[in-house]
């Protein structure tokens, strides 16, 4: 490296009008001219480079196109960031839907250059703009593990274990994307899942309302238990366990609440849809978010 001097507050940026030639690692073209004031801007790494040395001559790496300065990244990575620091990218064009493959991986390379010049608001812009465009949950999770954004965990963990894990199973290019460790957080929650969902079809919540100040007492309390009862068992875990469009947990609630049910008194009705919580069905649930958020996070 060529000799350098160490820079002094009273001293003007070395870089204030200033062009960095920078190569990427597998470019034949060209180096690619960027303002030092940008790079100095937008990146902590050569912020923190141009404050510590100043260049003498000309053998300094980056002063002259020449002697470009290398770096570890893809052409078109460069070209991305680059373009996105001069305010070059066609938003309008690239917000189109039948160009949101093209955005996607513009959005993949300022993350990864990101990542490395340590550019903490380029990464944030990029992560915004993904909620623009439409991308599949395997393939959020696979961005999600490889940038650290852990944000993306909870919606797409939560929507995965809604949707078939057979479908998941017969799709190598999903699995692939998902990963060994999140599949298999989301395979166990499905199962306990699956257990929870037969235990709770084969258990009507009992009518016992001890712990409710709002219950009156019920004048044909065992008349509302058998009609309670045999409504869950005729109605209720029929469609709960319905082969094909199983009842979500979230619905219910409001399910029951609509409807009508032969010899339940309204007082026992709205005390029993009180009483049911589901809390085993969100523990699950928020215990497998978590899990994938601790792997994201590493």
């Amino acid at each position: 490296m060529a000799e350098t001097e160490m820079a002094t507050d009273s001293a003007p940026p070395w870089y204030q009008n200033r062009v960095v030639y920078v190569q990427a690692q597998d470019s034949v073209r060209a180096p690619c001219r960027i303002y030092a004031e940008l790079l100095v801007k937008h990146s902590e790494f050569f912020c923190g480079m141009f404050d510590l040395i100043i260049p003498t001559d000309e053998s300094w790496p980056g002063v002259s196109a020449d002697n470009p300065l290398p770096v570890p990244i893809s052409e078109a990575e460069l070209q991305d960031v680059r373009d996105w620091f001069y305010r070059e990218w066609d938003e309008v064009f690239l917000n189109k839907p039948s160009n949101w493959g093209l955005k996607e991986q513009k959005l993949v390379n300022l993350l990864a250059v990101s990542r490395l010049w340590e550019m903490k608001l380029v990464a944030s812009y990029a992560v915004k703009e993904f909620d623009r465009i439409v991308l599949s949950y395997p393939r959020r999770l696979e961005l999600a593990q490889r940038f650290s954004i852990v944000a993306w965990a909870d919606l797409a963990i939560r929507s995965l274990l809604d949707d078939s894990l057979k479908t998941i199973a017969q799709d190598s290019q999903a699995q692939g994307q998902i990963g060994f460790v999140l599949y298999s957080i989301i395979a166990r929650a499905r199962e306990s899942l699956h257990s929870l969902r037969i235990a709770t079809a084969f258990s009507p919540p009992e009518l016992n309302f001890p712990d409710d100040d709002q219950w009156q007492q019920c004048f044909k309390h065992e008349v509302c238990k058998v009609a309670w009862e045999g409504f869950w068992w005729k109605h209720f875990a029929r469609a709960f366990l319905h082969p094909d469009t199983p009842m979500p947990f979230e619905e219910v609630k409001g399910w029951i609440e609509q409807q009508n049910v032969p010899g339940l008194a309204n007082e026992c009705k709205s005390a029993v849809l009180r009483k049911m919580e589901f809390s085993a069905y969100y523990g699950i649930i928020n215990k497998a978010v978590s899990l994938a958020k601790e792997h994201i996070s590493l």
